[in-house]
């Protein structure tokens, strides 16, 4: 039988000296985020919505992710200092409007940050209608 142990495991228990774990890796406070948009007309391919701006540190632990009838599909992921991320769409790809959807793409859960950050959807398709879109964010600083 083999044993592994997780990098904090390591460093706080297997290392000699032990190693400091980050604070908010192990007892840190959960922090929500949460905006929302009332659209006053239909999104056009490819417009772009910024939602919210993460602090530096952020580890992203959920993103939930709610649109009205508002028609289209949307890609939601993040921006750092402006420029768009080489993952638009880390949270949330092809996502159906008129529905509640959760983080979906792997390689966005437990993203962290080292720069603030600025939360934003684009409309991988037309949308139909106006109406809202929301999107709640959670996680620590580490």
């Amino acid at each position: 039988m083999a044993q592994y142990y997780s990098t904090q495991y390591t460093q706080a228990y297997i290392n000699n000296p032990t190693t400091k774990i980050d604070k908010g890796l192990v007892s840190g406070e959960r922090r929500l985020a949460y905006a929302k948009i009332t659209l006053t007309a239909a999104l056009l391919l490819n417009d772009v919505v910024d939602f919210l701006k993460l602090p530096a540190g952020a580890l992203v632990t959920d993103v939930i992710f709610k649109s009205g009838n508002v028609g289209g599909t949307f890609n939601l992921g993040y921006k750092a200092n402006g420029v768009d991320s080489a993952a638009p769409a880390a949270w949330l790809s092809g996502q159906a409007a008129n529905a509640v959807a959760r983080t979906a793409v792997l390689a966005g859960m437990f993203k962290q940050f080292t720069v603030e950050t600025t939360v934003s959807a684009v409309a991988a398709t037309a949308g139909s209608a106006a109406g809202d879109i929301e999107v709640a964010v959670e996680y620590v600083i580490v």
